[in-house]
């Protein structure tokens, strides 16, 4: 069984690939830029056989929206909500995002070009980071905060090494005004890597042998977590290390080819109808109990590989069946347009809560100013995706330029 098969011959070597008017095999007739990995054999078919399935879906913004505001709640003491477990959603997220934007990518060109990618990456998520961090730095230098205590934190989250360095040296080591930027390094660096691996797993040509490796990655990290357990790991080991993470990451990369794959699978709809609702109901008792399963504390202490098997199912839920009533309340205007502020809602929560209780002394929802500052929190993450994240992530995305625009009904969300 091949990758992704589709309506082409998938076991084309790059050579055979059909040529296009004017000479050259593929797009660009071999002019490629920079980055561009070569042809790669076409085992996807026609993009257009594949973008029903991949189309603009506005319940994963509202998905968004909701794994957010578990984060934000968390951090603004209002409740102890697994804010951990938003986070493992927006993972899932990532990794089905991404991997579908790839695979239609080499669907429609025949391999992936490396440079576009990164430089569609940062235009995403660059800008908007580095005005975070350097207010954060501003808020410090202004309020008389030791340097030492805070520069490697500015430095990691600047560098995506905030997971690694919390890891190795502890929370504390890159301070409470930074400490969030452990899930942006590790998306980041899964960004720097994924690329690369899907192309090898589609030079396999055999879906079965990819779909397994998967699965292997994502029982990789069960037994990561598990040794950890075992040897006495540091909680901000186990907590903030890469390898802790790397299965929600796999599942959302995983959805994405299986969906790829079978795009109109009835088989995966009916799962889907099932699964779906089971993973909703399994992170909200995780909103619970964060910990999840007393059974699964060894290899599983903080949940994470439970809500990301639920995120999972949800994810499946929203994308296989699409019209659905529980997609259909995701995809709601309010929720889609918290779910398109979410990233600047992670980046700001944090600083605006160290700023609101400086000045008032309070925590956010201790009293009605909170009202003050959830405003003031949602207007900041406006203007921030108004007038940062969206006009240089149009204005820097190569895609934009080198790449012929989809019809409507195929546009893909933008991952976070």
């Amino acid at each position: 069984m091949t990758i992704l098969r589709g309506a082409a011959d998938p076991f084309q070597s790059p050579g055979s690939c059909p040529r296009r008017p004017g000479g050259g095999a593929g797009p660009g007739n071999g002019r490629g830029g920079l980055g561009k990995l070569g042809r790669m054999p076409r085992l996807f078919g026609t993009e257009s056989s594949r973008t029903s399935a991949f189309g603009y879906n506005p319940a994963l913004d509202g998905l968004r929206a909701l794994a957010v505001g578990g984060v934000v709640v968390t951090h603004a003491g209002l409740a102890d909500l697994g804010g951990h477990h938003g986070v493992t959603v927006f993972f899932v997220i990532s990794g089905y995002l991404i991997t579908s934007l790839l695979l239609r990518e080499i669907a429609r060109d025949g391999s992936i070009n490396l440079r576009h990618f990164y430089l569609r990456r940062f235009a995403r998520l660059g800008p908007a980071l580095i005005l975070a961090v350097a207010a954060s730095v501003a808020w410090l230098l202004a309020t008389g905060g030791q340097f030492a205590a805070y520069w490697a934190g500015a430095v990691g989250s600047l560098t995506y090494t905030t997971d690694l360095i919390e890891a190795i040296f502890g929370n504390s080591a890159v301070s409470t005004n930074f400490s969030w930027s452990w899930s942006l390094s590790i998306e980041e660096q899964f960004y720097l890597v994924w690329p690369l691996a899907l192309l090898l797993l589609v030079r396999l040509k055999r879906f079965r042998v990819a779909a397994a490796l998967l699965g292997l990655g994502i029982a990789g990290a069960w037994a990561s977590r598990l040794l950890q357990h075992l040897g006495g790991a540091t909680h901000e080991r186990m907590f903030y290390a890469p390898d802790s993470h790397a299965d929600a990451l796999l599942l959302g990369t995983l959805l994405a080819m299986v969906l790829f794959r079978f795009p109109h699978s009835r088989a995966l709809a009916a799962t889907a109808r099932w699964a779906g609702p089971v993973g909703g109901v399994g992170l909200v008792l995780l909103l619970i109990v964060p910990a999840g399963l007393p059974a699964l504390a060894a290899a599983d202490g903080d949940g994470f590989g439970q809500s990301a098997l639920c995120a999972a199912a949800v994810v499946l839920w929203v994308a296989a069946r699409p019209h659905g009533m529980f997609p259909r309340v995701l995809s709601l205007k309010p929720l889609v347009f918290l779910g398109k502020l979410s990233y600047g809602l992670y980046l700001w929560n944090i600083l605006s809560v160290v700023v609101f209780e400086s000045v008032s002394g309070v925590h956010p929802f201790s009293s009605w100013l909170g009202l003050l500052w959830l405003a003031a929190l949602l207007t900041v993450c406006y203007l921030s995706w108004r007038f940062v994240e969206t006009p240089l992530r149009r204005r820097l995305s190569p895609a934009q330029q080198h790449h012929r625009q989809p019809a409507p009904a195929a546009r893909v969300l933008e991952p976070a």
